[in-house]
């Protein structure tokens, strides 16, 4: 097509023919383009318009992401928030803890204290039993001796009961009342030693004295109250009443012959009481 016709000299005719040529070429080359052009056009549009479709869902898609989104971003600022909450309470209560850890080990150090002392009072008491029981064995040994001296002061009562009846006879046998003068004091006749002669003592009376050891004033003289009522007392409900309280001091009187000190003396008594 393009090849130049050699017989034929270069002018406006060949040029022409060339121009043609090309006019062609590009006229065909355009056409083509137009073909191809519309071919892709036509297939881009299908896959814009299908593109457009998965579009369209995805706006409602991306719009629910981005509200989950902002959902999202305002429970992470709560959790923020919370953490940071949470944070604080944290360190308060790590807070609490060392303080609470701080008294948990004084509490250690004053029960360690506290079973130290009271392993000291532990020891103590052992030693207070010991003590004790030394001072039981001691006290029982002492009971033992109080006894034994009690006895003893028994005995030696009963002796200088003896040993004062004796002396009390003696007197009696080396001063004799004169009964005669007792008469006229008393206004009464009296046997020497009649114990009746005592404001008080009747015939029953006598008798228990009698039975008890005591036969004379001057045994009576000597006589401690107490051992007269307790011989009234073993006598019986009867005698129990009786008051011998003054008797030992009219039986002294009596025994030494001083009726005038007697009469006076039961002149101030009813019933041998004062």
């Amino acid at each position: 097509m393009f090849q130049q016709n050699i017989a034929m000299s270069p002018g406006t005719e060949a040029f022409s023919s060339h121009l043609l040529e090309v006019i062609i070429m590009l006229l065909g080359a355009a056409i083509l383009g137009f073909i191809i052009g519309w071919l892709f056009r036509k297939s881009y549009k299908q896959e814009f318009l299908a593109m457009k479709a998965d579009h369209d869902p995805c706006s409602g898609i991306k719009a629910g992401l981005e509200q989950n989104i902002n959902g999202l971003n305002a429970d992470l600022e709560k959790s923020r928030l919370m953490i940071s909450s949470l944070t604080s309470e944290k360190e308060g209560l790590w807070a609490d803890l060392k303080v609470k850890i701080s008294d948990i080990d004084q509490a250690k150090n004053s029960i360690t204290e506290k079973e130290t002392e009271i392993k000291q009072l532990q020891d103590q008491l052992v030693s207070l039993r010991a003590s004790l029981d030394k001072t039981n064995v001691t006290l029982k040994s002492l009971e033992a001796e109080k006894a034994a001296l009690h006895a003893e002061i028994n005995q030696l009562h009963e002796k200088l009961d003896k040993t004062s009846l004796g002396f009390a006879a003696a007197a009696q046998a080396a001063v004799i009342p004169d009964m005669h003068i007792a008469a006229q004091v008393l206004g009464k006749n009296y046997k020497v030693n009649d114990l009746k002669l005592v404001e008080g003592i009747g015939p029953k009376i006598e008798e228990l004295f009698h039975k008890a050891g005591i036969h004379t004033w001057a045994q009576l003289a000597a006589s401690e109250t107490s051992k007269l009522k307790q011989i009234l007392d073993a006598g019986g409900e009867q005698f129990r009443l009786h008051d011998p309280s003054s008797w030992p001091q009219q039986a002294k009187f009596a025994a030494s012959g001083l009726w005038k000190e007697l009469k006076e003396l039961q002149d101030k008594m009813q019933g041998g009481r004062r």
